[in-house]
């Protein structure tokens, strides 16, 4: 049976928007945080939709020291 991955990958393909609410990062230097957050913006659809999830999902601290459910206590929603 032919296989096509354009055709496979176009049937599950995700909006900017939901790539955003799941991508997660953690880093301890806070330009590098900054530096982050204004890249996935710039290349967001709707910067102000996506400006929640950037602000929400990447975040300054110490991996080694703080636990992902500290870093992020619920759940995401993406309707919210």
């Amino acid at each position: 049976m032919w296989w096509s991955w354009t055709a496979a990958r176009s049937t599950r393909a995700s909006t900017p928007l939901q790539a955003l609410s799941t991508t997660y990062g953690i880093d301890i230097m806070e330009d590098n945080v900054a530096e982050c957050r204004e890249r996935l913006l710039a290349v967001a659809t709707n910067p102000a939709d996506g400006e929640k999830w950037v602000l929400r999902n990447i975040r300054c601290a110490d991996a080694l020291k703080v636990s992902t459910e500290e870093l992020w206590p619920e759940p995401a929603d993406p309707a919210s």
